[in-house]
């Protein structure tokens, strides 16, 4: 999915190395690189390292979004994004940085809703009527 900068005062730096111990040896970080090293996940994937996502929109303009999709526009959402490391010494967990982006989202529209049914749709040997 694609991302681009907002900016507004962003990124804001965290820590290096672990507040705590001063460790610079990340858990999640050396995770990553094996299954890279293995094939088990794709290069390009937590380029960053590890982070959560928190979509930022008025749930209001979900309608709007669904519109463009369906004029063939890929709507973008402010997402804040947390970027996690996890000493490998003391096993804290602790913020590299903070970044405020545009992200791609993929909206799925439901064309047909399928019909309603009252009861079960066949006959049971022991049902009357």
């Amino acid at each position: 999915m694609g991302e681009e900068n907002i900016n507004m005062g962003f990124p804001i730096k965290g820590y290096d190395v672990c507040p705590d111990c001063g460790c610079a040896d990340c858990i999640g970080a050396e995770t990553i690189r094996e299954l890279k090293d293995k094939g088990k996940i794709p290069e390009e994937m937590f380029a960053n390292g590890l982070s959560l996502g928190f979509p930022l929109y008025d749930p209001r303009k979900l309608q709007k979004m669904a519109s463009q999709a369906l004029l063939g526009s890929t709507p973008k959402v402010s997402t804040l994004k947390v970027f996690l490391a996890i000493c490998k010494n003391c096993k804290r967990l602790y913020v590299r940085e903070v970044d405020l982006l545009w992200q791609e989202v993929t909206v799925q529209i439901q064309t047909q809703q399928r019909p309603q049914t009252q009861g079960f749709p066949f006959k049971l040997p022991f049902s009357k009527g």
